[in-house]
Formats: C-alpha cells, sequence, structure tokens
C-alpha cells in the first residue's frame, strides 16, 4: 500500500511562500535574525500553538487567535513543537537561500545570519496571491509583527523562552 502525505512545513516552496508573507509585516524594515524568522513562520504555519505563547499582558487579546485557528490544526499526529521546529530548520535554510538566490533577500546580510527583505520584482501575480492570504489572515499578521516590534529573541522572556521553541539559557545578552 503507498501513502501520499503533504505537510506544508516540509515543504521548502511554501516555505518560502510564507517568508514572502512575513515580509510585508514584520522583516522589511530591518534585518531580523534568521531564528526569528523560524519562529515568526512557525506560528504562521502553526497558529494554534499561539494559545501556548507567554505573552505580555497587554498582549493576552492575541491568544484567542490560538482557539481561531484550532482547525488549521493538521490531521494526524505532530510531533512536539520544538521537535516540529528543528524538523524544519533545513527547509527554512533553503527557503531563504532560494529567496536570497532570486534577490528577494539581500544576500549580503543574509551571510550574517540575519535576512532583510530587498525591493524585488515580485511577479505581480505572486504579489496578489500574497496579499490576498496575508488580508485574510490579517490577524494573524498582526500579531506577528507585535511579537517582531515588542519582544526580544534571546534571554529570559525574549521570543525563545516565551515561546517555548529554542534553548534560551545560553542566550549571550
Amino acid at each position: 500500500m503507498t501513502q501520499l502525505t503533504y505537510q506544508p512545513s516540509q515543504d521548502a516552496y511554501h516555505t518560502a511562500f510564507r517568508i514572502m508573507r512575513l515580509s510585508q509585516s514584520c522583516w522589511s524594515r530591518e534585518p531580523v535574525h534568521f531564528d526569528a524568522l523560524r519562529i515568526f513562520d512557525f506560528f504562521l504555519l502553526f497558529p494554534f500553538f499561539i494559545s501556548e505563547i507567554r505573552v505580555q499582558r497587554n498582549h493576552t487579546s492575541y491568544k484567542k487567535l490560538g482557539r481561531k485557528y484550532s482547525n488549521a490544526r493538521p490531521f494526524g499526529h505532530l510531533p512536539e513543537k520544538r521537535t516540529l521546529l528543528n524538523k524544519m530548520n533545513v527547509i527554512h535554510l533553503s527557503a531563504v537561500e532560494t529567496l536570497s538566490k532570486a534577490g528577494i533577500v539581500d544576500a549580503q546580510v543574509w551571510t550574517s545570519e540575519k535576512a532583510i527583505v530587498q525591493k524585488a520584482n515580485i511577479p505581480t501575480p505572486l504579489q496578489e496571491r500574497i496579499n490576498e492570504v496575508n488580508a485574510d489572515q490579517s490577524d494573524l499578521i498582526e500579531f506577528i509583527g507585535v511579537l517582531a516590534s515588542h519582544y526580544p529573541l534571546l534571554g529570559k522572556d525574549g521570543l525563545k523562552d516565551r515561546s517555548a521553541l529554542m534553548e534560551y539559557r545560553y542566550d549571550t545578552v
């Protein structure tokens, strides 16, 4: 018996599309560390995990997004979220490298483990699709923008700590 399965977290092209979606909200202005970009992408793909993130008191209303997007949970068993993010690492690297080769991510900034969007000519149909999907999930894009602007990546109470997606205790802050 042959069984085909599809998981967007293991698809480099889908990941590149999601990263381009994020470029409109949270990382087009200044370079973003690759680990932060991975965390933002994780919540974009698995928004039902938002209910598990420890946010600042003034951002607790965003936790209801986890319930709103509970139907986004894929069919079948998912590994623990930290394991899931670790499995996505190679795909994230591949997607950003692809975007760098396409001129969408600045190759000079990317070599220093940070990424920034260049003003690139994204084909009009692709840009329209990005705009359409972002408009449909504008609350999710807004939440990720809040994460990008109000939470540092490193240290206690940083994004790694609050999301419980990465080890933070040995961060140099």
